[in-house]
């Protein structure tokens, strides 16, 4: 037999033999599943493949593959279960890969993990205490894709979507994601000169409240553009919001609220543009913040309100070493400031006063410079007391915060103050001025008012008065902590990420983290732009309680500019991030 038909007749019977072993064997790879990995297969033409670059290699029979990488998790994690599924995208079916598939359980307290799509489209996560989950789809880090995010199954809200239910020692199988190519907004952002930082725009759906951001970067000659990718069909309205930039923010098209703002519809698949934006420089305000105890101020944020509509607009300022603050990129019109003291020093709306109602409005017009506009903070009182179970033992890591009182009852505009409990159940919360506050205290599961009610309208009030402290306002909450040894082994243990300290800083702070559970841990630092300035750890580490120091430099040893920055931990699938202002 000549060696070309021998060739034919090999290739023939190889292909013959895989899929019939792919369509027949293992039960436990659902037949759609075999079908779609066999369309994946480099055995067939290009067009019918994924997009992404393949990994190499000869080509391993999905069956036997998924059969592997169960067997190792059955034997590694006992008592617990698995998700597993495919990304693959719906107008052509080729696989997707690097896409973030999380499941978060709806029992509280939560658990939450996630896998990364292969080059086949598979992910598997596994480890999932037995119970109902949400499984959804992020794309938000990939560069360049453009995919809308959804729940299972084919769903774009939370509340609409289909729960996964998952069983001790078992795997769900088929929780699979087809996903769509998204609509784009695209245009220019054009201001008088170019902006210290980028320009972000916004993107809200009207129906879901869902919101999209693309941001304006690199000005040239006063002008950038911007790209909004990923939307899913609806129509959206658009706003501005330049971080410490001294422009007006508008909605679109020059528009100063949502009710007024122009709608702007997309379709999936589809870019809309132009859609531009024209910014105007702001006025400002200036002033700075002293005590008769210590003089000026470092480090202390002053808020403005835009006084027809306080939650429109908020931008704020940060006094520098000399006490200094600017509000600045305020829209003509009367605005209301404030103060927010720390936990020393109490709150002032201005000139001197205790509530919103009671605040001097001042009228500026764009651009002007308005200066003058001082504060001096007193001594402030503080509420302090212990969180406890319901049997009387302390509860660490809750959250406790006081609201002035008349303004919570009232709905009107309110800046709260807290703190969190420490290890021995104790806090306080300190800078409130003289007056009335109601006080919550919450875990991640239960919220409860002081003393023992479950809504505000009901709570009983706390009185302070400066500068002294009301001690014994105690809370007693259900425990979220798990009690047997049965419950240790199928439910994983919490991570906390604490505020840095000292906040703001220069040039060294201490950022502060809990490990419940060993893992591999990331700690990074982002500026305001999402760039990545520097890698405090990336290492396993045991459970325990950790701190590292920031001395203010990136990666490259060199000392990073004032501004403000997220640090972001990292560990076994959870994640939190937080703020840090750097004050030079």
């Amino acid at each position: 037999m000549p060696k070309n038909k021998f060739g034919f007749w090999l290739i023939l019977v190889l292909l013959v033999g895989l899929c019939v072993n792919l369509l027949a064997s293992d039960k436990n790879v659902p037949f759609q599943h075999k079908l779609k990995w066999l369309k994946n297969s480099p055995l067939f033409q290009e067009e019918a493949r994924t997009p992404f670059p393949a990994s190499g290699g000869i080509f391993e029979p999905p069956d036997l593959w998924l059969s592997q990488k169960t067997e190792k998790f059955t034997k590694a994690v006992n008592g617990t279960g698995a998700i597993s599924g495919l990304v693959y995208q719906a107008s052509r079916g080729a696989a997707i890969e690097s896409v973030k598939v999380t499941a978060e359980q709806l029992a509280c307290p939560s658990y939450s993990s996630l896998d990364y799509s292969d080059e086949n489209g598979y992910y598997l996560i596994e480890g999932l205490p037995p119970g109902k989950y949400v499984v959804s789809t992020d794309n938000e880090y990939l560069l360049d894709s453009i995919f809308v995010d959804v729940y299972w199954d084919d769903k774009l809200d939370e509340e609409d979507a289909d729960t996964v239910p998952v069983a001790s020692n078992d795997t769900t199988e088929g929780i699979d994601f087809s996903l769509r190519v998204g609509g784009k907004i695209t245009g220019t952002v054009t201001v008088p000169e170019a902006p210290l930082w980028g320009i972000t725009i916004t993107a809200t759906d009207t129906a879901s409240k869902r919101s999209y951001s693309g941001e304006a970067r690199d000005f040239v000659g006063g002008s950038a553009d911007y790209v909004i990718k990923r939307l899913p069909t609806g129509i959206y309205k658009l706003k501005t919001s330049g971080f410490f930039s001294s422009y007006v923010d508008v909605y679109y098209d020059d528009k100063s609220s949502w009710v007024s703002a122009d709608p702007v519809s997309v379709t999936e698949g589809i870019t809309t543009s132009p859609i531009d934006f024209t910014l105007d420089s702001g006025a400002v305000i200036q002033g700075n913040v002293s005590t008769p105890g210590k003089g000026l101020l470092a480090g202390i944020l002053v808020y403005g309100f835009y006084a027809s509509d306080p939650y429109e607009w908020l931008p704020f300022g940060v006094t520098d070493g000399d006490g200094d603050y600017s509000l600045i990129g305020l829209r003509t019109g009367y605005w209301k400031f404030y103060a927010y003291g720390d936990t020393i020093y109490a709150f002032e709306w201005y000139d001197n006063k205790d509530t919103w109602t009671d605040a001097d409005s001042v009228y500026v017009t764009a651009p002007e410079t308005i200066s003058g506009k001082n504060f001096v903070l007193e001594d402030g009182g503080s509420i302090s007391g212990h969180v406890y179970d319901l049997g009387g033992s302390p509860l660490s890591g809750c959250d406790v915060t006081a609201y002035q009182g008349s303004l919570y009852q009232w709905g009107m505009v309110t800046i709260p103050k807290g703190d969190a409990t420490s290890f021995d159940g104790s806090y306080k919360i300190g800078g409130l001025r003289t007056g009335d506050y109601y006080v919550m205290a919450s875990t991640e599961c239960d919220t409860i008012w002081y003393d023992n009610k479950t809504n505000p309208q009901d709570a009983d009030s706390v009185s302070v008065t400066m500068p002294y402290e009301t001690s014994g306002i105690d809370f007693y909450l259900p425990s979220t902590a798990v009690e047997t040894e049965d419950e240790i082994a199928r439910c994983p243990a919490e991570f906390e990420l604490h505020q840095n300290y000292p906040n703001p800083f220069n040039p060294e702070t201490r950022i502060e983290y809990t490990l419940k559970k060993a893992g591999h841990v990331s700690l990074h630092i982002y500026n305001i732009l999402g760039e990545k300035v520097k890698t405090l750890l990336d290492q396993d580490q045991s459970a325990g309680f950790y701190q590292i120091n920031w001395d203010g430099k990136n990666d490259k040893g060199k000392s990073v500019s004032s501004g403000l920055y997220l640090y972001k931990l990292e560990v076994n699938g959870f994640s939190q991030a937080k703020r840090m202002l750097l004050l030079k």
